[in-house]
Parts: C-alpha cells; sequence; structure tokens
C-alpha cells in the first residue's frame, strides 16, 4: 500500500479571481469527502485583487478567513480539513511519507513547516512549496 493508513488531497488554488478559487476550493471540499480523504488547504497567500496596498494592513489571506472549517466538520461528519503546516508536521516531518520513487523519507524545502504568506502564485516560495507537494503525491492528470 503507498503511503499512510490516512490519505490527502493537497489544494492548491490558481491564479484565478476570488470566486473561480473558490469554486474549485468548494469542488476540493466535496472530493475529498467523497473519496474519504482529510482535505489539505494552502496556506495564507496573497490573492489577486483581494487584500490592501497599505503596508500596514494585513495582505494574505487564508481560506479560514472566509469559512469556518471547524464547523463544518462539526456539521457534516467525514469532512477533515487541516494546514498545510499541520500536513507537514504530521506527515512529512515525522517520516510517514516517502518519496514515491525512491522510498526515501522527504523533507519539505528548507525543513520548513511555517509557510504562511507565501506570496502569490508565481512567487517562488508557492512555487517550490506547490512543487514539494507534487512531488511527495500521486499527481493525476486528468
Amino acid at each position: 500500500e503507498y503511503g499512510p493508513a490516512k490519505k490527502y488531497l493537497t489544494f492548491e488554488p490558481d491564479e484565478g479571481g476570488f470566486n473561480n478559487i473558490r469554486m474549485a476550493m468548494e469542488t476540493a471540499v466535496a472530493m475529498a469527502h467523497a473519496m474519504g480523504r482529510t482535505l489539505v488547504m494552502p496556506p495564507e497567500q496573497r490573492m489577486y485583487l483581494l487584500g490592501k496596498k497599505d503596508k500596514h494592513s494585513k495582505n494574505t489571506l487564508s481560506f479560514e478567513d472566509f469559512y469556518h472549517f471547524d464547523s463544518v466538520a462539526v456539521e457534516h461528519a467525514g469532512v477533515e480539513v487541516i494546514s498545510t503546516e499541520e500536513f507537514l508536521e504530521r506527515e512529512i516531518m515525522s517520516g510517514n511519507i516517502r518519496h514515491p520513487e525512491t522510498g526515501e523519507i522527504m523533507h519539505p524545502p528548507q525543513n520548513k513547516t511555517g509557510w504562511h504568506g507565501i506570496g502569490t502564485y508565481h512567487s517562488q516560495d508557492f512555487k517550490e512549496l506547490a512543487g514539494f507537494l507534487r512531488e511527495a503525491g500521486i499527481s493525476s492528470t486528468w
């Protein structure tokens, strides 16, 4: 059997507007629930057309700013949603997930678990984390 007994679905938002990202995220919640997987939400980041240009205001957002996933889990049995940080600490840093081809224990980029405020879809940090998560899992080409 590949990987840990617990299965995950990671959500990587695209560079679209918030409504498109919201619809994709809602689809990911439904898919995770239907497949019995824990949904891993992306870290806090800048979102297109959201946030303030004022440097003293909060410029990054997470989906928890819009949705209360703890409440969703209580209302809908079988829906578990965790943060990227929690996933990295629970599965990657503990050595539970190995490289799918080599079997070697994987480590996140820079051995970092906290990725909040990683910038936009085009930022180097976002690309680095997304690339790692794709490598750590099984990516389907639909």
